[in-house]
Formats: C-alpha cells, sequence, structure tokens
C-alpha cells in the first residue's frame, strides 16, 4: 500500500545514534575545555589577588618608613636546613623596619596622648619567610610568610629589630609574628641606592650603580655576612647626617618586591629528576620536560636554586647555584619546583624631615 508508513530500519538507527553520541562527546568535550579554562582562570585570578594584596601591604609598610633618626631599615638573610643534614643552606628573606603608624594602630596599640604629643607615633613592622613546619619528618620546604607590628620605644617589649629576636634556629618567639599566606617558595627584596643606575634593570652586585639583596639603614654592621653570601651587598650602607649634626638612617630610594607562591596548578604539573645528579652538571633528567614552565623559570631543588635555560626530550639544561644557594648532590625521584612570580616597585620616601633628637 502506498499510503503505509515506513519505520527506520536497523543500519539507520545504528547511524542516528552513532551520530547522537558524537553530538554528545563533542558537546561534553567543549563543556571539559571551558571549565578547565575557567578554572585556570579562577585560580590565576586568585593568584593574583593573593599576592596583590601581600605586596600591597608590604608597600603600605614602606611607603610610611621613618627616614627621621629614630628611622630604621634592615634586610638581611637567613639560612635554613630543609633536608635535615644539619647543614642550613637555604635562604629566606627578614625585613624589618621602623615607620610611621596609622591612626588604627595608634587606638589598637594603646599609644597615649603623652607619646603622640612628643611625636612618636611609630611602629617596628617585620616580615619574614619561614619553614612552616619544624618536624623533623618534612624535608620539604614550605614557605611561611609571615608578619607582625609592634609599638616603637622602650617599655613596649622586646625590639623587633633586636638581634635576639630570631632564636638559634632562626624562628621569631611564638605568638608576634601572624601568618600572612603560605606555599611561598621565593621572597625577596631588592634595594636601590642613590647611585643605582636602574636604566639597565635590577643588576646585583657591590658596585655602587648596583642593587643590594640586603640593606642596612643605621650603618650598625648589620646584616650579618657569615649568615649569607647575600647578607654582603648591603652591609656596607652608612647613615647620613643632617646639618646640626644629627644622626639619620639611609634608606633606599626604591625597592622591588618578589614574591613566588606554589599554586595547585603547579603542585600538580611538579616534574621529578629521573637520575642523580652531581655538583658539576648542568642538565638535570626528569620524567616529563614539557611540564617544565618557559626557560629563564626558577626551580627549587632540595635547598639549591636553579635556573632553567632549556629542555630537550626529558632533559632540562640549568644554571646551578642561583639565588646565594650553593650547588650540591641530589638523588633521582626528587621534585623540581617553582612559583607563580609576582613583582612589585616601591618608591621610599626619603624626603620628609624629622631632625628631632
Amino acid at each position: 500500500m502506498s499510503g503505509r508508513r515506513r519505520g527506520l530500519t536497523l543500519i539507520e538507527l545504528v547511524l542516528a545514534l552513532g551520530l547522537a553520541s558524537l553530538l554528545v562527546l563533542a558537546l561534553v568535550t567543549l563543556l571539559d575545555t571551558s571549565l578547565s579554562l575557567w578554572r585556570k582562570t579562577e585560580e590565576r585570578r586568585s593568584k593574583n589577588e593573593l599576592s596583590s594584596a601581600v605586596t600591597e601591604l608590604l608597600a603600605s609598610d614602606l611607603a610610611a618608613v621613618e627616614s627621621g633618626p629614630r628611622g630604621d631599615l634592615l634586610v638581611e638573610w637567613a639560612l635554613f636546613d630543609v633536608d635535615g643534614d644539619g647543614l642550613p643552606r637555604l635562604p629566606c628573606l627578614r625585613l624589618r623596619m621602623v615607620r610611621a603608624a596609622s591612626a588604627g594602630e595608634i587606638e589598637r596599640l594603646q599609644v597615649d596622648a603623652a607619646e603622640k604629643a612628643h611625636g612618636q607615633g611609630l611602629v617596628e613592622v617585620c616580615w619574614a619567610l619561614l619553614p612552616s613546619s619544624t618536624t623533623a619528618a618534612n624535608r620539604e620546604w614550605e614557605g611561611l610568610l609571615a608578619r607582625g607590628v609592634r609599638l616603637y620605644g622602650p617599655g613596649a617589649g622586646t625590639s623587633l629589630l633586636d638581634p635576639r629576636f630570631f632564636g638559634s634556629g632562626g624562628r621569631p618567639p611564638a605568638g608576634v609574628l601572624e601568618d600572612v599566606t603560605g606555599g611561598v617558595l621565593w621572597f625577596e627584596a631588592l634595594c636601590a641606592g642613590v647611585g643605582t643606575d636602574l636604566s639597565r634593570g635590577w643588576e646585583i652586585g657591590a658596585a655602587r650603580e648596583q642593587a643590594c639583596t640586603s640593606w642596612d639603614a643605621r650603618g650598625d654592621g648589620r646584616p650579618d655576612a657569615e649568615r649569607s653570601a647575600s647578607n654582603e651587598d648591603g652591609a656596607a650602607m652608612q647613615p647620613l647626617a643632617s646639618p646640626l649634626g644629627v644622626r639619620r638612617p639611609q634608606l633606599p630610594r626604591r625597592m622591588r618586591l618578589t614574591l613566588e607562591v606554589e599554586t595547585p596548578r603547579a603542585r600538580q604539573r611538579r616534574v621529578s629528576t629521573r637520575a642523580d645528579l652531581g655538583l658539576k652538571e648542568g642538565s638535570v633528567i626528569v620524567d616529563d620536560a614539557t611540564k617544565l614552565p618557559p626557560p629563564g623559570t626558577f626551580l627549587l631543588l632540595d635547598e639549591e636554586w636553579l635556573e632553567l635555560v632549556g629542555t630537550s626530550a626529558n632533559e632540562a639544561r640549568v644554571r646551578r647555584a642561583q639565588r646565594g644557594t650553593r650547588a650540591a648532590e641530589h638523588k633521582a625521584g626528587t621534585w623540581l619546583r617553582y612559583g607563580e612570580r609576582s613583582l612589585r616597585e616601591v618608591v621610599v620616601p626619603a624626603q620628609r624631615e624629622d631632625w628631632r633628637p
């Protein structure tokens, strides 16, 4: 009969189901790609917000550094033992200063009217990169950035700038510093003096035109060069004298802050070594070189910083003993770690005059 309705054959049904499956697969792939991009964007945004908040807080501290005779600024490095061999090798930054107190800090720290009338209104601020764990079982570096604020002057307790503030183990007294953020692999503050030539970039060295990795605003023989090689550059800073003969600190005119935090994505893409690494080898055999970051990135291997030069197959070409660390032997199966970098340049206002003794 010509009017009888014709149904689908088995072949047509299979083809229709196959086409539908391809469409669903394409839709799922597109959705997964979109979600992956969204997660990466959200992670990067979250990381940028965190790093921006940290560097903004530090920049606000530096913007209020006291340039008068009571002022001080100390940028120094301490070494920590991460692998438990009894030899501290990993350098970590400490930044301490005297700055003007905000209205909220004056209220919170209970600065009385007499102190305000005599022009105190100053606080001490300490920033320090510390190991987040003290247990011997943890052989992997997990940096914790901490900050503390204390009223300036006698009678307020141990000064944050006191050489004895950090104990023999390199840690401050409990409860004095508060945690700012964890997962920090690197924290650095380069200092540019009056004669520093920044037109060539932030070149580090002992010459007058080069930037310093440490700073001693009062010229008191700080920091201790025997603690870290990075402490030598700023050890020669000398305080200035006013026309009235009042001793005042010498502050850097500009500082560059660097913060590198290991994000969850970088943790998931960690690469490990597949062979032992000797003292003089310039390449590292890894399990998957495609997961490594771009050349120029610094990699942390145990207590040694490396600079990635390039990759080929499962080999990473590196520069050894970077960032004030020493070349060491490394066992196979060790993680190569890196952090997302945030940079911030800060102008230090050294023109505010305060000659009151």
